[in-house]
């Protein structure tokens, strides 16, 4: 089954669904807030700049994309170590 929603982040790599990309910086604001900005390739696109802000639920459970329109949750996955 597909998940359009799954989102990947690592120490050094942002990848959804769709695009996927090295991260460029990150922000920090306090214990459940960052933003995140990756250079992003998706298919048939050329290389964009995207910025991401998150914010993680008081319970950590969930994770909230607060500048997106659609405002998505997910939902938090067990760690995944890099390769």
């Amino acid at each position: 089954m597909r998940d359009d929603t799954r989102l990947i982040i690592s120490s050094n790599r942002i990848r959804s669904y769709a695009s996927a990309g090295p991260v460029i910086d990150v922000v920090i604001y306090d214990d459940s807030e960052i933003t995140v900005t990756a250079e992003m390739t998706e298919s048939g696109y050329p290389p964009f700049t995207q910025t991401f802000t998150y914010q993680l639920s008081e319970d950590r459970s969930e994770l909230t994309d607060i500048k997106d329109s659609f405002n998505i949750t997910r939902q938090k996955c067990p760690t995944i170590q890099d390769n």
